[in-house]
């Protein structure tokens, strides 16, 4: 039935299955360089997702992907890896809790659940999580009851799988806060009894849980925090009136629960049991079990579901961990010795009928609607043209990776799918969300050459900034529409780019004079030309000096900023690479003549000179929309660091981060920092912008190294201590951390910054576990 869904559904995924695609399209090109002994490769693992999402759903999906075809059809069908997972866990659990029909009852009415089947029919890590946490709770049962008796194989697999659990999703773990409550509990008091093997076993769980969750964590800790709080902002701000202290937010999950399973099935069982309850007079389906089975089998249920309805974001989704131990419940009614009267083989061949009908209705929508969930039908008409899109800047501009900035924000059309769709096609083209304030959003010309624009509605995150930018572009004779598109919702979209495209590759003639160098001046620009064979050229970086009789400036960056793609090019061919970027020379120079001393840097720091003999004057007559060169933009930002314009830090990391989707400026940056301040060590704005660009690259030792020397030579700068302060809270040094808060206090009365110290302060006693202290200081 599945398979017949999925074949009949061609149209693009939405948001966030588009998301979870790239990370599997990732992933599954990870795997394919399989280096099992490299330190970098499992780190690229590790650092496959950005956000609290783990990597463990994509790895264990690409195998089957790569097997059927890296589709987004093929990436649905990995879900029945994880749907066997979720059915032979269910069905054991519910074996071991009641009986052999229980189980199978249970893991049944799973198969046909609506919510779990319109989940297994779709790509997102809610039925993965589901799959993998219920196989965990098996595990973590079966655990508890014999914790008594050392087990440290049966230890280290129950904590190995509550690891697998968070690096699904680390939040998965607060499903089981009532269970590990009671297990610390019961280990405890079994500890002052002088029955020391429970506590044995739990810090063997615990060991094994950290062995396998740490890595990743390590990584991704302040990652994982932030995107946790942008998605609970984001509940604050679309969900209103579902929060825990209203009755609408209270009532959410008990009212859709029903829905999620099917209400006429689980009314025909409320049904039934009424008629049970009246045929005999002691009717207690669960006395089987003892209070100690009893509570422990319902704390997992009832932790969520109060886990869950504490949540400001509410969804089906975030309780679909559950459904399967409400399944459980289920299997063990109609199985019960105390209801077999009512449910006899009649009565269960009709709930078969039911759950049967009710899938029928639910995923192709013949029939009645028996479960009063959403109906999920496949969609086999609508034709949206997100490969032809990316089809499209892959012709136009075959040897460059290039970044498509997207304004809409629709379902069928948006970032995400075109990124997915752009990794599908071996990554050459990466699509990224405008995130600008309305404020600084004209910057956005002069961050991307690629632009896609839509008439009609534009999604649910869309807001003014969309409209203002559109009127930029379109108002621009920088940007022209190359290619336009009628989309099924009677709108139409448009793709734009600069004209010419700030970064072209050509074949040429080799010579004898390459590696060569053309610099010609722009209205607010330079036009540079890089001329020699690809394999002495690829991967390097420019040293520029500008000369003049009066001063000197640099224009520093990687050989197309890092953006060519040559794969399929012969590297012993010579190329031309032709980048026009922007330049706003100061005033005093405009009439000068500039001469020109560009070396090149190799990865393993060698330089070269290259041969250049223009000479040219700039030129600031027009204001000519060019991209930026971003390494200036990272000295800028280094800037604001120094001077404490934090706000616009901020604002200025997460809208170039955005055009440099792989952040090739931060590393190609580091390498030319270091260089000049070893030419350069009185420059200490150099310093500045190498501590940023190694923070945000999460190198936070060598940024941890750099604001250490920083704050040696620039002792009367609060910014530089508080970055400092920043960091050791980043490598876990929070002792070291309250010694650079300490330097702020003493360095500022502005308030603003101390009421951040005062922040940091808090996170350091936390970090320390210093309570006392902490409450103190709070007070």
């Amino acid at each position: 039935m599945d398979s017949i869904w999925i074949s009949n559904h061609n149209i693009p995924p939405a948001w966030d299955q588009s998301f979870h695609l790239t990370n599997l399209y990732k992933m599954s090109y990870i795997l394919r360089e399989f280096q099992l002994f490299s330190f970098n490769w499992w780190y690229q693992i590790l650092s496959v997702t950005d956000n609290y999402r783990g990597p463990l759903t994509y790895l264990i999906s690409s195998p089957f992907f790569l097997t059927f075809g890296s589709t987004y059809k093929a990436a649905i069908l990995s879900n029945c890896l994880f749907n066997a997972i979720l059915l032979f866990s269910t069905y054991y659990l519910g074996r071991i809790i009641y009986s052999r029909e229980a189980g199978l009852w249970s893991a049944f009415i799973c198969s046909f659940s609506p919510a779990l089947v319109v989940q297994r029919t779709d790509f997102l890590i809610d039925f993965s999580l589901t799959s993998i946490l219920t196989c965990t709770w098996l595990c973590f049962s079966y655990w508890y009851f014999r914790k008594h008796k050392l087990n440290v194989a049966f230890s280290i697999l129950t904590g190995l799988l509550l690891g697998c659990t968070a690096l699904v999703r680390p939040t998965g773990i607060i499903f089981l806060i009532l269970p590990i409550i009671i297990t610390l509990f019961k280990a405890f008091f079994s500890f002052f009894n002088r029955n020391f093997i429970p506590l044995i076993n739990s810090f063997i769980v615990f060991i094994s849980f950290i062995f396998i969750f740490s890595p990743w964590f390590s990584i991704n800790w302040l990652t994982i925090l932030t995107s946790l709080n942008r998605a609970r902002q984001w509940g604050i701000s679309y969900q209103e009136g579902l929060e825990a202290n209203t009755l609408e937010g209270l009532l959410f999950y008990p009212l859709l629960l029903p829905k999620m399973i099917g209400v006429c099935f689980i009314t025909s069982i409320i049904i039934l049991l009424i008629f049970s309850f009246k045929r005999r007079s002691n009717n207690v389906i669960f006395n089987k079990f003892s209070s100690q089975h009893s509570i422990w089998f319902i704390s997992f249920p009832l932790g969520g579901l109060l886990i869950c309805t504490l949540m400001t974001t509410k969804d089906y989704r975030f309780i679909l961990p559950l459904l399967p131990q409400f399944a459980i419940a289920l299997g063990i009614i109609i199985s019960s010795n105390y209801s077999k009267r009512v449910f006899n083989k009649f009565s269960k061949v009709f709930l078969v009928l039911i759950l049967f009908f009710t899938i029928i209705w639910n995923q192709f929508g013949f029939g009645f609607n028996l479960s009063a969930f959403p109906v999920n039908k496949p969609n086999s008409q609508d034709k949206w043209p997100i490969e032809d899109i990316i089809k499209t800047i892959v012709t136009e501009s075959p040897n460059v990776s290039s970044t498509l900035a997207v304004l809409p924000d629709s379902k069928y059309l948006n970032a995400f799918n075109l990124e997915a769709e752009g990794q599908r096609q071996l990554g050459q083209v990466s699509a990224r969300q405008i995130v600008s304030n309305l404020e600084n959003v004209d910057d956005d010309l002069y961050n991307y050459d690629w632009f896609l624009i839509k008439t009609g509605e534009q999604g649910v995150m869309s807001n003014n900034r969309q409209a203002k930018l559109t009127n930029l572009l379109l108002d621009s004779s920088a940007f022209v529409v190359i290619r336009t598109w009628t989309l099924p919702d009677k709108s139409e979209a448009f793709l734009l780019h600069r004209q010419p495209l700030s970064l072209t590759v050509s074949p040429i003639n080799c010579s004898d004079t390459f590696p060569k160098a053309i610099i010609k001046p722009l209205p607010s620009g330079l036009d540079i030309s890089i001329l020699g064979k690809i394999s002495n050229i690829q991967d390097k970086r420019l040293l520029i000096d500008l000369v003049t009789s009066s001063e000197k400036i640099t224009y520093d960056h990687m050989i197309g900023q890092g953006m060519l793609y040559l794969r399929t090019v012969d590297p012993e061919a010579c190329i031309n690479v032709s980048e026009r970027y922007r330049l706003q020379a100061p005033q005093s120079l405009l009439n000068l003549p500039v001469k020109t001393n560009i070396r090149l840097i190799s990865s393993d720091g060698h330089i070269d000179n290259i041969n250049t003999d223009n000479t040219f004057y700039f030129n600031n007559k027009l204001d000519k929309v060019l991209l930026n060169n971003r390494v200036n933009l990272l000295l800028e930002m280094g800037q604001m660091l120094r001077n404490g314009s934090l706000d616009d830090l901020f604002d200025k990391v997460g809208q170039v981060n955005q055009s440099d989707p792989n952040q090739l400026y931060l590393s190609n940056s580091e390498a030319i920092l270091i260089q000049r301040f070893e030419e350069n060590p009185n420059n200490i704005d150099y310093l500045y912008s190498l501590a940023l660009a190694q923070a945000l690259k999460k190198k936070a030792t060598d940024a941890y190294q750099t604001l250490d020397y920083l704050t040696n030579i620039d002792s009367e700068n609060e910014y530089a201590f508080l970055a400092r302060a920043v960091v050791e809270l980043y490598i876990f040094n929070p002792r070291k951390a309250l010694e650079s808060i300490e330097q702020v206090n003493q360095l500022t009365a502005n308030k603003s910054l101390l009421e951040i110290n005062h922040t940091l302060k808090i996170i350091s006693h936390i970090m320390l576990l210093d309570f006392f202290k902490l409450f103190s200081f709070i007070e």
